[in-house]
């Protein structure tokens, strides 16, 4: 057990590093994707279909919110939204996008795993490109769980990236320098690193979302689904080949 626990930190430790170092490129990514306004708009229109946005003031909780767009773009529809990440160089992007758009998203350095909040204390969750990147996807969702309100809905976006990263071991990406999804192209030793990261976690080996969906009966979670199609909607052609975005919702009773 105390293995287990020292192997865990240290692979939470390479990612945030790892993050850390790209944290500068995710800002811009992030940031054009808050200037395209349709994809803002679908996302919206997305979210909307698991929690009604309409809502006065929701009480939402962005999980790896990374550079901080979630968080911002639900700020700006009205409602209290906090933002948490592993990295502390993400938080201060994070911060940096919000002054800039002029919001008033709160964002904190926190474990996704492990959260600094009293049970029940949201009405929604959202995530995105987080869980593949967790040592114990199981355990972040009970968590979850505990600190969303009763009838309060998870809404996780995510895709089976280590597929994508066996695809690009033989087919390296050149992303566009706009691109509102990718990421600006990465030197060899930081791909290199994020294909092992991407390697050696549990939810790279599972096929996804059916795994997802297999643990969240015993987080406590019994209404939920998923929707395969979830990238193809929302990011169009942007939307990677190898490895689509899908959601997973689920709702608390």
């Amino acid at each position: 057990m105390q293995n287990k626990m020292e192997n865990t930190k240290k692979l939470e430790n390479r990612i945030k590093n790892y993050w850390g170092m790209r944290s500068s490129y995710f800002e811009k990514t992030r940031e054009n994707e808050l200037l395209n306004s349709d994809i803002g708009n679908r996302w919206i229109e997305t979210f909307n279909k698991y929690v009604s946005l309409e809502q006065t003031a929701l009480n939402i909780l962005d999980i790896g919110t990374g550079a901080g767009y979630f968080a911002i773009l639900l700020d700006h529809l009205g409602h209290r939204t906090t933002g948490i990440d592993l990295t502390p160089e993400m938080i201060s992007a994070a911060n940096d996008l919000a002054s800039k758009h002029h919001s008033n998203a709160h964002f904190l350095v926190m474990d996704a795993m492990h959260l600094d909040f009293p049970d029940n204390s949201f009405d929604a969750i959202v995530t995105r490109n987080l869980t593949w990147t967790l040592p114990d996807v199981p355990l972040a969702y009970r968590e979850w769980f505990r600190v969303l309100k009763s009838g309060g809905v998870l809404i996780n976006f995510d895709a089976n990236y280590g597929n994508n990263v066996r695809y690009e071991q033989n087919n390296p990406p050149v992303p566009s320098q706009d691109t509102p999804f990718d990421h600006q192209p990465l030197m060899d030793d930081m791909r290199k690193e994020n294909a092992e990261i991407t390697l050696s976690m549990e939810a790279s080996r599972q096929n996804r979302p059916v795994w997802d969906l297999s643990i969240l009966p015993s987080c406590g979670f019994s209404e939920f689904g998923a929707d395969l199609n979830a990238g193809k909607k929302i990011m169009k052609e942007w939307d990677q080949i190898t490895s689509p975005m899908f959601v997973v919702w689920a709702k608390k009773e």
